[in-house]
């Protein structure tokens, strides 16, 4: 009884389930990735575009910069 594979049926029934939304193929993984890297790339270039067009909140404006130089030389 040890020395042999045992095998236990215990009646159980399992519904399977293979509709389209829940079934993987290569193909549809790949063009799950490409729309993943083509997403990426877009929010990628719409960040590179806002930051072009609007100065950053750190970035003291030129005449602020030069009130600053002479403050820091008087002290």
């Amino acid at each position: 009884m040890f020395g042999k594979n045992l095998a236990d049926i215990d009646d159980s029934k399992f519904q399977a389930v293979n509709n389209r939304d829940r079934n993987a193929t290569r193909a549809k993984l790949k063009r799950r990735m490409e729309e993943i890297v083509s997403t990426i790339n877009y929010e990628l270039a719409a960040l590179g575009a806002a930051d072009q067009q609007e100065p950053t909140a750190f970035e003291p404006s030129a005449g602020r910069r030069e009130e600053e130089i002479a403050k820091a030389q008087f002290k």
